[in-house]
C-alpha cells in the first residue's frame, strides 16, 4: 500500500523511469527496481516486506509484514519456472 499524498513525488519519479524504460531498463532489472530507485533518489523512507515470494505452479504468493500470505498473483507458465 502507498499513501499517495506522502509519496506523490516518488510515484511521479517511478512513472518517469518506467515511461522511459527504453533507456533505464538497460541499467536495471525492469520495473520492479524503479520503485526502489525513486524512493532512494528522493531519500524518502519506505518499508519492504522481509518475506520472499513463495512460488507455486504459475503463481507467486506474496506476504504481509508478519509472513502471512496476503495474495497470490497468477502468471502464465514459463519455461524454467519453479514447480
Amino acid at each position: 500500500m502507498v499513501d499517495k499524498q506522502r509519496c506523490w513525488k516518488a510515484l511521479q519519479l517511478t512513472m518517469h523511469l518506467n515511461e522511459h524504460s527504453d533507456f533505464y531498463y538497460d541499467y536495471i532489472h525492469g520495473d520492479k527496481e524503479t520503485f526502489h530507485m525513486a524512493w532512494r533518489i528522493l531519500r524518502q523512507k519506505y518499508y519492504m516486506v522481509p518475506w520472499p515470494i513463495y512460488p507455486l505452479q504459475a503463481t507467486m504468493c506474496q506476504h504481509d509484514f508478519d509472513g502471512r500470505r496476503l495474495f497470490q498473483h497468477r502468471q502464465p507458465d514459463q519455461v524454467g519456472a519453479p514447480r
